[in-house]
């Protein structure tokens, strides 16, 4: 047998246009996502600019551990 911990979070796509992100979206339903772009921009984590002014389309899990939860609530 195997355990391990499972950690569990939520697709992100980050859509950046000319090294600005212009757009965040969920995976939804796997073919329309939710609009979250307001929200991400206040994740301090997510650049608001690249370095470089590329355009690009970035994938990957967002994270709320219980202790930054705990901050919250």
């Amino acid at each position: 047998y195997l355990v391990s911990e499972k950690v569990d979070g939520f697709s992100l796509e980050l859509k950046y246009e000319k090294g600005k992100l212009t757009q965040a979206i969920t995976r939804g339903d796997g073919l329309i996502g939710d609009d979250v772009t307001v929200n991400v921009k206040k994740m301090k984590q997510v650049p608001l600019e690249l370095k470089n002014k590329i355009t690009a389309t970035f994938r990957g899990e967002s994270v709320l551990f219980i202790n930054d939860f705990n901050e919250f609530f």
